[in-house]
Parts: C-alpha cells; sequence; structure tokens
C-alpha cells in the first residue's frame, strides 16, 4: 500500500483512502490495516462481501454470492414481466425477456 500512495503522490494522481477495503481471504485473524496519506490516517474497513467489475468476491471465495445476485436480478426481470404482460405466449415472452436483458443487464 505505501508503494502505491508512493505511485499516486508521484504521478500526481489522487488516491482515494474512503474506497478502499481490507478482506480477510480465509482466516479470521482481526488484523487492522492503517493508511497514511496527506498527514491524514485511515483505518481500513473490514469486508466479507466486495463486488469488483461485476463479480461477487467473497471471503470464503465461494461462488455463492455471485450465484445469489444473478438469481436476484433475474427474478426482478420475471416479476416486471408478469407485473406488466398478463396474458403473454412463449414467444413474447422471450422477445420481451431479451429485450430487457440486453437493454439493462449488459
Amino acid at each position: 500500500m505505501d508503494n502505491l500512495i508512493e505511485w499516486c503522490k508521484n504521478w500526481l494522481l489522487p488516491f482515494n483512502t474512503d474506497k478502499c477495503k481490507v478482506m480477510h481471504i480465509r482466516h479470521d485473524v482481526p488484523t487492522k490495516y492503517v493508511i497514511a496519506d496527506r498527514d491524514k490516517m485511515t483505518q481500513l474497513e473490514t469486508t466479507a462481501t466486495e463486488k469488483d467489475l461485476g463479480i461477487w468476491i467473497t471471503d470464503d471465495l465461494k461462488p455463492t454470492e455471485q450465484t445469489v445476485q444473478a438469481v436476484k436480478k433475474v427474478q426482478s426481470i420475471l416479476k416486471m414481466v408478469n407485473r406488466h404482460y398478463k396474458d403473454i405466449d412463449k414467444e413474447g415472452f422471450d422477445c420481451i425477456y431479451t429485450t430487457y436483458v440486453r437493454r439493462h443487464l449488459e
């Protein structure tokens, strides 16, 4: 972390310590991490689940959270289609579902 902060200073790029978090992978040793930046000491928050580049990562490295989030997304789409289109056939559903997925989830 010190090297990263130093690199940011050399290139005159701001480093946002408020967005930094710590995830302990496969252990639960209570360790505190602190970043010193611009005469300010910031203790990093510990997290068990984090989303990065559209992928959910957990501290146990299991894909459960990714699956849960994907299912929630699909269920919300299905509820929206069911709420707005009561009498719909399979072809109509396929058209609406694929259109919605292309527009909102990609």
